[in-house]
């Protein structure tokens, strides 16, 4: 998370020599350059502000006094050394690039599927491709993190009434072309509980390591 916010995606967010965070609008996640000082979460409360959630990945987290822990949950790590080639899947017309005029059309598939944290800006990221069914969008995919030859694939969503279809796998494979096509590398996070992790091994994502979310509140003004 570091070397993205300060490195590819440093115009997403903001940052200082210790830590960094995306725009509210863009994403929730911060991050710090090291184990964090107390006088290193007091420049990240300057940076995002009084009463802001934001999230970080390493496993141990102690925020001082005034910070608050909202959510913790575990997860894993995967990477796409092995991710086999596009899959067939649904007629060319129906899978589009998503922007920013789609962004209510993603929020309405958010709403039933929940991927994970999604803000207004979030499509800025880039990569993000969709399928619709009589115009309604169905499933999506992106990406996220950027930093040295590595892309991370996220946001992968399928609307329940759509789901086994291989809509998801067939996004999850697109997106991880184009990555590779730039002679980068796909990754992902997902959380423990998540029964898609089978199909990520399955495609040939493997573990990389175990990771924990933390979802944490600045101090209030």
């Amino acid at each position: 998370m570091w070397r993205s916010l300060t490195g590819r995606q440093r115009h997403l967010g903001v940052a200082t020599a210790r830590s960094a965070a995306y725009d509210r609008d863009v994403s929730p996640f911060a991050a710090f350059a090291s184990p964090p000082a107390e006088g290193d979460w007091a420049e990240l409360a300057t940076l995002v502000g009084a009463n802001r959630e934001v999230a970080f990945t390493p496993n141990e987290m102690f925020p001082p006094n005034g910070w608050v822990i909202e959510e913790a949950g575990h997860g894993y790590q995967m990477t796409g050394d092995q991710l086999t080639s596009t899959s067939v899947g649904p007629a060319a017309e129906t899978v589009h690039d998503l922007g920013a005029a789609d962004v209510e059309d993603i929020f309405a598939l958010l709403e039933v599927a929940r991927p994970g944290p999604f803000e207004r800006r979030t499509i800025a990221f880039g990569d993000y491709r969709g399928i619709r069914s009589d115009g309604m969008l169905v499933a999506m995919a992106g990406t996220r993190m950027r930093f040295d030859h590595w892309t991370e694939i996220s946001a992968l969503a399928t609307h329940p009434s759509f789901r086994g279809r291989g809509f998801g796998e067939y996004l999850l494979r697109d997106v991880a072309a184009r990555i590779r096509s730039r002679g980068e590398k796909p990754f992902l996070h997902v959380a423990a509980e998540n029964p898609a992790i089978r199909l990520y091994q399955k495609l040939g994502f493997r573990i990389r390591r175990e990771t924990r979310f933390t979802f944490v509140r600045s101090p209030a003004a």
